[in-house]
């Protein structure tokens, strides 16, 4: 379902309507833009300009479509990433790829280079583009927030939107119809949290595995030079937590885009865990922008996920199964190149000749 829009969190009024309500969002978009003109995105952190990208295949940004960051917390073999890449290429809305490969991670196969990758690649569109983008693996703790910074700078105002996806999560046709719209799109529900000025944060589950990496990140940016000019404004900032393993942004409007990038660079100086980072970015603009946020559904569990074996099966099983908007976790690596691009296929709609 869609998040409620505009400066009141779900449930009822709070400490951000001061900042709406003008008393304080002057003050807090001048001190996050600089009050310069906008000539492009700030010098990113070093742990963002850590990261390389190398083109394998020469793009043709239009900028109507869609640009797809694949997440890959492990380094998987060259045709596996492969695989994925000419996968996603192969939709209509989608223009070019980036693959985020960590350098190196424990048990990874033996190195390889976007020589390799290319070599791998079964027919890929023409025109469409295809970046590796290596960078320090972490077990995406950290660095999918600054690969998602990478690539948002990398292209620029050359696409509509980027779509940031790990490797492992299937997405549905409907979810795909999406892009390209103003709405920005979520995985699941996020739980709204309040950071307060000495780092404090409210809402985080006591039981929830990622509470200590976050209430220790939240600290961290509750001092950093990003959330300040926000809690200045208001007795506290409103944040998020939770899955974090999809995110559609719009990238039309330069101002949006550059208090994303400065929000996207905080939580990685901060470093924030994921689950709260990304949540929280997503958060915060919802209530400096009214940007409008869908929430997909996102099926997780092996119930669930039952409906991936039904999607390989064919179309009587689509018929008696809906199909999720998003599925997590399956991993190529597990499932096997074959069988994974035919659910693949058969979730986005290519098997039917869409979209």
């Amino acid at each position: 379902m869609r998040h409620r829009r505009g400066c009141s969190p779900r449930g009822g009024m709070s400490a951000w309507k001061h900042v709406c309500l003008g008393l304080g969002i002057g003050a807090a978009l001048g001190a996050l833009l600089g009050r310069r003109p906008w000539h492009g995105p700030k010098q990113a952190p070093a742990a963002v300009q850590s990261r390389v990208a190398t083109v394998v295949r020469r793009p043709r940004t239009t900028g109507n479509h869609t640009v797809v960051m694949g997440q890959f917390n492990t380094r998987l073999r060259s045709a596996t990433v492969a695989a994925w890449a000419s996968a996603w290429s192969r939709l209509r809305l989608v223009d070019d790829v980036f693959v985020a490969v960590p350098i190196s991670t424990t048990g990874a196969p033996a190195p390889w280079t976007p020589a390799d990758l290319e070599a791998d690649l079964s027919p890929y569109p023409a025109g469409k583009g295809l970046y590796v983008l290596t960078y320090p693996g972490d077990g995406g703790v950290i660095s999918p927030s600054a690969n998602l910074a990478f690539v948002i700078r990398t292209v620029g105002a050359a696409a509509r939107g980027v779509m940031y996806v790990h490797d492992d999560m299937l997405v549905a046709s409907s979810i795909i119809a999406r892009l390209g719209n103003d709405a920005w799109i979520t995985n699941n529900r996020r739980s709204t949290l309040r950071l307060y000025p000495n780092g404090s944060v409210v809402g985080l589950a006591p039981g929830w595995m990622h509470t200590p990496a976050c209430e220790a990140g939240f600290a961290r940016f509750a001092r950093s030079p990003t959330a300040k000019p926000l809690l200045n404004a208001s007795p506290f900032l409103v944040v998020g937590g939770g899955r974090a393993d999809f995110l559609y942004v719009t990238t039309t409007s330069d101002e949006q885009v550059r208090i994303l990038l400065r929000l996207l660079d905080g939580v990685v100086q901060a470093r924030l865990f994921l689950e709260c980072a990304l949540p929280s970015v997503v958060e915060i603009m919802e209530r400096l922008f009214d940007v409008p946020v869908y929430a997909a559904k996102l099926a997780q569990d092996p119930p669930q996920l039952k409906t991936v074996l039904d999607l390989i099966a064919g179309d009587s099983a689509r018929r008696a199964h809906p199909i999720p908007e998003l599925m997590h976790p399956i991993k190529l690596n597990m499932v096997g190149i074959l069988p994974w691009v035919a659910a693949f296929e058969a979730a986005t709609g290519l098997a039917d000749g869409a979209p």
